[in-house]
């Protein structure tokens, strides 16, 4: 909703900016003959009568990936929409716990201390930005992964840990409602407190993130493969094809 912009953005020039960007997309919309969306939560917000959820896709090729100590990561840009600077907290919350804290994702500007590694844990780790080969193979050897953005689309990232059996711990976006659902992780409704209590859980308890993984990557091998989004789509086309009749 052109809304969600006043929700996730601070700054409120910026925000008035990207309602208004949101408000023209969304009357677009609306004269388009087929929309499709891959979060659940946004098809009933469609205005178009033929509309369709579709979810997204990732591929499972990697890199191997290898490092010292057990850990946890956290995937996404430098934004303020991502909140990496809860992430941070969480390792400092966390720092004695014997697990390292891996960030990746592009630089900004606005985040240069997290850069010059300033007043950091000795457990917290930026790597930079990473294809999505390295991506899948830093997920593949982690503990689990931790996600601290507001909600958006549906991250790829959640689909990358999933075919990849880890568990995402959530602050407060569970896409589709399924983490929660299919008890793939947790989310913890942006309570913080709760969120940090979760991933120790989750870090101090292999058979719970075991059980996850794998019920994380059942799921996901059914609903986020190329095949099967190649399938829906085609679907939906001959379905707004025939609309058109």
């Amino acid at each position: 909703k052109p809304m969600h912009a006043f929700i996730v953005n601070k700054n409120k020039i910026k925000a008035l900016k990207e309602f208004l960007i949101l408000k023209k997309q969304f009357g677009i919309i609306k004269k388009v003959d087929g929309v499709t969306t891959l979060n659940p939560d946004y098809f009933n917000l469609i205005p178009n009568r033929t509309k369709r959820i579709v979810l997204n896709a990732m591929v499972v090729k990697h890199i191997p990936f290898a490092w010292g100590n057990p850990y946890c990561v956290w995937v996404a840009n430098h934004r303020e929409t991502k909140r990496p600077e809860l992430y941070v907290e969480l390792s400092k919350r966390l720092k004695n716990i014997g697990v390292d804290f891996l960030m990746i994702g592009r630089a900004s500007p606005n985040y240069k201390w997290i850069i010059s590694g300033e007043d950091l844990p000795k457990s917290f780790h930026y790597l930079g930005e990473k294809t999505v080969e390295e991506v899948n193979g830093i997920l593949s050897s982690s503990l689990f992964h931790i996600h601290t953005c507001h909600p958006e689309g549906f991250g790829n990232v959640f689909i990358q840990a999933w075919l990849n059996k880890k568990p995402s711990i959530s602050l407060g976006f569970d896409p589709g409602g399924f983490i929660e659902k299919h008890q793939i992780g947790f989310n913890a409704n942006n309570d913080f407190d709760l969120f940090v209590e979760k991933v120790k859980e989750y870090i101090e308890n292999e058979e719970l993130r075991n059980l996850a993984g794998e019920r994380a990557y059942n799921f996901a091998k059914l609903n986020f493969t190329p095949d099967v989004l190649a399938k829906n789509v085609e679907s939906f086309l001959l379905e707004v094809l025939e609309s058109k009749k």
